[in-house]
């Protein structure tokens, strides 16, 4: 049975228990067992062993509809059927909250997502946490190139993180001064809630990693920089948090 119809009640509301996402090529990556509630928080979906998903096929376990496409986020849904006839399994769509179900199937639960690069190739991640808290690791990605911004200006995260609200990304900062004590400043858009960084002397300046929260601003995850006259900013993002 990978069906439990009735919520099993000493486990969390929204649950999730392992369901580990590891990239295997450019379209495939395999989840591992375990289970979670359904989006409805009705039905407990349970898979019993490791399953590769192709993102080059359509169906259980692949991509929902069309083509797996260039620049676009791809979002992972377990996904069953709750009169228990159908085995459930996996599924790759567009959407997060409304994929194409396969005939037969009524429930999903969304997991996680994957990117692709412009040959519509998988982005290679490591993905790590557990329970509804999961953190993607990546080749870094710039996201902002020679900025001189002089009051606070948006940065477009699209290239790097899911269009989701309220993510935690991890950022590489590279300052640039043009003289000594010149300053960058990050910062969750729509709160002053900052992260400085400043220059001794005329040297490039790279900052350790630090966590910024992104905001959804007209559906692109954003943050906000500016620097001092005549200095310039790198950015580049790594990872990011994710709560499913």
């Amino acid at each position: 049975m990978t069906q439990q119809f009735t919520p099993i009640i000493s486990l969390n509301n929204m649950y999730v228990n392992s369901m580990h996402i590891t990239y295997v090529d450019d379209t495939k990556f395999t989840v591992s067992h375990g289970q979670c509630r359904d989006s409805n928080n009705v039905l407990d979906i349970l898979i019993p062993s490791i399953i590769t998903v192709d993102c080059s096929v359509n169906g259980i376990n692949g991509l929902d509809v069309g083509s797996f496409s260039a620049n676009l986020w791809y979002y992972i849904l377990a996904i069953a059927d709750s009169s228990g006839f159908k085995e459930p399994g996996y599924l790759v769509s567009l959407s997060r909250t409304s994929p194409t179900l396969p005939a037969g199937y009524d429930s999903q639960r969304y997991l996680g997502q994957v990117l692709t690069d412009s040959s519509a190739h998988i982005w290679p991640f490591v993905q790590t946490g557990d329970s509804n808290y999961r953190e993607y690791f990546f080749t870094p990605i710039n996201v902002l190139d020679d900025g001189e911004a002089l009051d606070f200006a948006p940065v477009d995260l699209s290239s790097a993180i899911p269009p989701l609200d309220n993510i935690k990304v991890y950022l590489q900062v590279i300052l640039n001064p043009s003289m000594p004590g010149d300053i960058s400043t990050l910062r969750t858009p729509g709160t002053q809630i900052t992260f400085y960084f400043d220059s001794t002397d005329t040297t490039v300046f790279q900052s350790l990693p630090i966590y910024v929260l992104s905001k959804l601003v007209d559906e692109a995850p954003t943050i906000e920089y500016q620097v001092s006259t005549g200095a310039s900013l790198i950015i580049y993002a790594q990872s990011y948090h994710n709560f499913i």
